[in-house]
């Protein structure tokens, strides 16, 4: 065929494969088997679990046949994204923080972190009704380029502060 050009040509070292910073972010939680994660974001935060769950890592802990997944999120959508969501990412964080859980980390799509939800103040309100798990706000991507890599080593550096 005329003017079709072999995928080799334009990528010599393959196909780039520019996994969402969420996907760094889950798989992070992932490797810890006492974290659970509050996603502010729509359904399709918890659609991403999956990847990780059914192809990445088959012993995945994400997901449970009990109903109690460690990824959570809030339901937020285009049309609710502009109100005031703080009880959706309260009521998500006191779900996640029950005995199973070491610690809860917050993190948000860009849909919503945009909004200017101040989750610090949210996980401060949460961290002092005694739970034993401790909330976290998980530092947000850099932007729509933010790769696998940078999501998955965030947690890491949060976690050191």
């Amino acid at each position: 065929m005329a003017g079709r050009t072999d995928s080799s040509d334009v990528f010599p070292h393959g196909l780039r494969h520019n996994l969402p910073y969420l996907m760094g972010v889950y798989i992070a939680v992932n490797a810890i088997d006492d974290v659970w994660l509050v996603v502010d974001g729509p359904d399709c935060a918890h659609f991403k679990g999956q990847f990780i769950h059914g192809r990445h890592d088959w012993t995945s802990t994400l997901y449970r046949v009990d109903g109690r997944h460690r990824i959570l999120f809030t339901g937020t959508n285009a049309q609710n994204v502009s109100w005031n969501r703080e009880a959706e990412v309260t009521g998500a964080i006191e779900r996640a923080a029950h005995e199973q859980a070491g610690a809860v980390l917050l993190t948000s799509m860009p849909l919503c972190g945009i909004t200017g939800v101040q989750y610090d103040r949210i996980v401060a309100g949460t961290a002092a009704t005694g739970s034993t798990a401790t909330p976290r706000p998980w530092p947000r991507s850099r932007g729509t380029r933010s790769s696998v890599i940078v999501g998955s080593a965030t947690p890491w550096q949060s976690s050191a502060t």
